[in-house]
């Protein structure tokens, strides 16, 4: 991939998209040909670039109509002129948005991970992510009723997610996690962008209504006989 100064005038959406950083595509395409992001305009960022075969596409936000921030991860149209292109394209970009995470180059924080995850969990796309979440929320259980609580002096800003590239990475961490209410770890969870959860372990507390017989007979005290 390298930018291109042939005419890209006529490429259209072919339904090919990649999801990253305007930072991360900064580093994968270089300097964006379009840069005006007021959010006042159908598209903030757009790069013209060209294969090594030289078929020419374009990448570019699509109606966000607001100002994005170069470090949140959205979706981005890939243009061309068709959907092989397009395709091909998409594969390229996401194969060096890969080896950008796999190197440690961009490193995305908690708050990040937290809000990818949010827009991304079971959308089926590739490629594929995983996301582990710690959380101090629990199941309580009563009769048939469930409902989710959390543990004592924790909230919701407890939870933690980590993003993982490979099932087993994932799985790795996992299963280093013990589920422990002191320490604030209730519910541990795997979910990926293809099925949404994959396994789940969490500590769940049965209330059981139990009936026990209890007379008190006070007749004589106030003057009855039996």
């Amino acid at each position: 991939m390298k930018k291109t100064n042939k005419r890209v005038s006529g490429t259209s959406f072919h339904d090919s998209i990649v999801t990253a950083s305007v930072d991360q595509l900064i580093q994968v395409l270089g300097e964006p040909n379009e840069d005006s992001n007021t959010g006042q305009d159908k598209v903030n960022f757009e790069w013209e670039m060209e294969l090594e075969s030289g078929e020419v596409f374009t990448v570019y936000d699509w109606k966000e109509y607001r100002m994005l921030r170069t470090d949140e991860m959205i979706e981005w149209h890939i243009g061309g002129f068709n959907g092989t292109v397009t395709d091909l394209a998409a594969e390229q970009i996401n194969q060096a948005l890969s080896s950008l995470r796999d190197n440690s180059t961009v490193e995305l924080s908690e708050a990040q991970i937290k809000e990818l995850a949010r827009e991304i969990i079971g959308d089926g796309k590739d490629p594929n992510k995983f996301f582990v979440t710690v959380s101090p929320y629990f199941t309580v259980e009563n009769e048939d009723d469930f409902e989710s609580e959390l543990l004592d002096g924790y909230t919701d800003k407890d939870t933690e997610t980590r993003l993982f590239d490979t099932f087993e990475q994932a799985n790795e961490y996992y299963d280093s996690i013990d589920l422990d209410p002191y320490a604030g770890v209730a519910t541990v969870m795997i979910e990926d962008r293809k099925t949404g959860t994959i396994k789940q372990k969490e500590l769940t507390k049965v209330v059981k209504v139990d009936y026990s017989y209890c007379e008190i007979d006070d007749s004589k005290i106030f003057g009855y006989t039996k």
